[in-house]
């Protein structure tokens, strides 16, 4: 089931792969991935969100992450979305509308 799952997510994902090239920017905290050029411009507003949420998450609810945060930014349809997965990573997927 795993499989058809992957190979469905990479024949949609195929054409913008080929676009595009995946980037990455890494902090203490975070791991993001992105396509460049198309969400470039994108970038320093999702790590300062994310710096934000993470600086009240440690204020509030005393929460330290084992390990950085992984982020896949996306940009495939016309609508947006967002997940969060926590195994076997910490990650977070948003898709950009």
């Amino acid at each position: 089931m795993k499989a058809l799952v992957r190979i469905a997510l990479l024949c949609v994902t195929a054409p913008a792969l080929l676009a595009a090239e995946l980037s990455s920017i890494e902090t203490d905290d975070l791991r993001l991935l992105y396509f460049d050029p198309s969400e470039t411009y994108l970038t320093p507003y999702v790590v300062r969100s994310f710096t934000n949420s993470m600086e009240q998450q440690r204020k509030i609810f005393d929460y330290e992450p084992s390990e950085e945060v992984s982020i896949l930014l996306t940009d495939f349809t016309d609508w947006g979305n967002a997940g969060a997965i926590a195994v076997p990573r910490n990650a977070l997927l948003i898709d950009v509308a």
